[in-house]
């Protein structure tokens, strides 16, 4: 256990680190490029988090999120779909046994949002608020084998701050950070029990603006 907590950790700071550096990077082509104000748009999220927790071996892994930004004056909202499906590997002796990891999440993201003297750039922070419906499964510790299914669909709250960057006109890289806030109930096979849960977690996105 302190050994999964600990990978844990050392794969958020790695996360973290790479949003610093990405943010970064796209600030260098931002310099003949200008953010569409007052415009409509269509976003895609790169799927790094569920591949990156997955500690077992990994035989089919798929994920999308596509967001809709809108902005109106100082008000920037987006609604969005996300899904992603993980199939893992786990082999005992000559037998190999595949175990399900699938979350469809939608939601939308109200934020207040402030542009650079130059255009260049955008700042915007708020919340998002997010259903997901998830389902997990993993081996089983008892002698009979099997599998263990989890199941829940949290409600999640999450304030949010992030960061826009243009590479040109119409088209931009950024990153944010989502602070997210559950509480909800968890089906475990046959037994359902509450959880209360908080996670600092980054997203990266791109936005192509009409």
């Amino acid at each position: 256990i302190l050994d999964v907590i600990l990978r844990v950790h050392q794969i958020k700071e790695i996360q973290m680190k790479k949003l610093i550096l990405l943010l970064s990077l796209s600030y260098c082509f931002t310099q003949n490029a200008e953010l569409k104000v007052n415009k409509k748009g269509l976003g895609f999220e790169f799927h790094t988090m569920p591949q990156a927790y997955t500690i077992t071996d990994v035989s089919d892994a798929s994920g999308y999120g596509i967001f809709l930004p809108i902005e109106h004056g100082q008000f920037f909202i987006e609604p969005y779909f996300s899904r992603y499906q993980i199939i893992n590997s786990y082999k005992t002796g000559t037998t190999t046994y595949e175990y399900l990891d699938r979350s469809t999440t939608y939601g939308i993201g109200l934020f207040l949002f402030q542009m650079s003297s130059n255009n260049k750039s955008k700042l915007y922070y708020g919340l998002r608020w997010s259903k997901e419906d998830f389902i997990t499964e993993e081996p089983s510790t008892s002698s009979s084998g099997g599998k263990i299914v989890s199941e829940a669909r949290p409600t999640l709250t999450s304030p949010t701050i992030g960061i826009e960057y243009a590479f040109f006109e119409n088209f931009s890289f950024g990153g944010e950070v989502n602070f997210h806030m559950m509480d909800y109930e968890r089906t475990v096979d046959d037994d359902t029990y509450g959880v209360k849960s908080q996670a600092l977690m980054p997203r990266f996105l791109v936005r192509f603006y009409f």
